[in-house]
């Protein structure tokens, strides 16, 4: 009888310690398949992320036509390899949705040979924010921070106002004005004058990380520019004068400053542009123009792609892509025009 019981043990110990056996080579195999696939999604991750900061795509101008590109990349083009991640400003243009040239990121999808594999988000994001407080009498606050809303100390900050002089029929300046930020992040510019209506242009640096803001003091109309298209055409050519001003950044032995020149209008029966030199226009802040009633334009371009506006295969771009069981995001300091901007590229598998 007690060899039956031993014979029972014996049977049940061998059960056991085969299913554990087979259990944990499941786990194991398991284990080692998820790893295998998380590698495979972050090679495909980076190699989408060089594709993109990297590679101009093809045509290498396509930032500046409506065709859609044969080659998906948003690098400038003829940059050398000193100049990585340097973003063409047109082609980023080219991913804002409300953009007349938008590029439907299916067709990016279709470009990038992703199938129905993957899912992708594209982010962009200035390190720096600024922001300024009107405290009259052409005396402003200029607040300086990072992505986080956290203040910067040490920002070298210039600024310059602008404004039409109508006895003159021209675009006026006054200043620069050059600070720095304190450890509240806050700084003070004056630029003396008593003037109502102007334009307020700043560019700040902080050991080589920079960014340019124009902001409308008053009463200032304000639009986007997208390439060939900086107003729409419901707005006659008529009520603009004929000369606007380009307002943009140069670095100077790391000494930032704020440049102008002015630009000339040309019009057709759709669009109506201002042909802007190239070279400036890398790092333009803002363009200014006149109605012939002496009112302001302030045309700037958004880089930004964030939240709402992420350049996404996702229907809702703020939608959490979490419940992908296997996902992976990457970041690099990108550059465009005159500001550093952090992009971050979410990518999922859309199935395992």
């Amino acid at each position: 009888m007690t060899h039956i019981y031993e014979y029972l043990f014996s049977g049940i110990l061998i059960v056991v310690i085969l299913a554990s056996s087979i259990a944990a080579i499941s786990s194991l195999s398991y284990h080692s398949t998820s790893q295998t696939q998380k590698q495979n999604l972050q090679t495909t991750a980076e190699k989408i992320f060089n594709q993109l900061l990297i590679d101009p795509g093809y045509p290498t101008n396509w930032g500046t036509i409506t065709d859609e590109p044969t080659i998906f990349g948003l690098a400038r083009s003829g940059d050398t390899s000193r100049q990585a991640y340097f973003l063409d400003e047109n082609k980023v243009l080219r991913l804002k949705s409300n953009s007349p040239t938008y590029l439907n990121p299916k067709t990016a999808v279709t470009l990038l040979n992703l199938g129905r594999d993957y899912g992708f988000t594209l982010e962009i994001k200035p390190k720096l924010k600024i922001s300024q407080t009107d405290l009259g009498g052409n005396t402003f606050e200029i607040k300086v921070e990072n992505q986080n809303g956290i203040p910067i100390k040490n920002v070298q900050v210039v600024a310059t106002l602008y404004y039409y002089d109508q006895e003159k029929i021209k675009i006026e300046e006054l200043g620069p004005d050059k600070k720095q930020t304190g450890p509240d992040g806050l700084c003070q510019v004056n630029l003396g004058g008593t003037i109502d209506n102007s334009i307020l242009a700043v560019s700040v640096d902080y050991y080589g990380t920079t960014c340019s803001q124009a902001f409308p003091i008053g009463q200032v109309t304000c639009k986007n520019i997208f390439y060939r298209e900086i107003f729409p055409s419901v707005v006659s050519p008529d009520f603009f004068h004929d000369v606007a001003t380009q307002v943009y950044s140069v670095n100077q032995q790391d000494d930032y400053s704020i440049k102008n020149f002015n630009v000339t209008k040309t019009s057709s029966s759709q669009l109506y542009e201002f042909k802007m030199g190239y070279e400036p226009e890398k790092s333009m802040i803002a363009l200014i123009a006149i109605l012939n009633g002496g009112d302001l334009v302030l045309a700037t371009r958004d880089f930004t792609l964030e939240g709402s506006t992420s350049y996404s295969t996702l229907a809702n771009p703020e939608q959490n892509f979490a419940y992908s069981p296997l996902s992976y995001s990457i970041e690099r300091t990108v550059y465009i025009a005159s500001t550093t901007y952090t992009a971050t590229l979410y990518v999922w598998r859309m199935s395992i």
